[in-house]
């Protein structure tokens, strides 16, 4: 179910009242069941509406931070 619930959020439609829109990433130390924990790279967009109220628009886990990633984002 939760997964149904997380599929949908990263398809919906992004509003069209975000005045702006920041995209950021930072690193996280992950669980991975049979290999432990490691190190990946989350990716943040976060859209603000020209009243200031803020909505996170698109989250992502990859491997690592790189060019190559943030075009997979986008």
């Amino acid at each position: 179910q939760v997964l149904k619930e997380v599929e949908a959020f990263r398809h919906r439609p992004i509003p069209e009242d975000m005045a702006w829109v920041y995209l950021d990433g930072f690193f996280l130390k992950v669980l991975r069941e049979g290999i432990g924990v490691e190190r990946e790279a989350v990716y943040v967009a976060l859209g603000v509406t020209p009243g200031g109220q803020r909505q996170v628009l698109g989250f992502w886990l990859l491997p690592t931070e790189s060019a190559t990633a943030w075009e997979e984002v986008l």
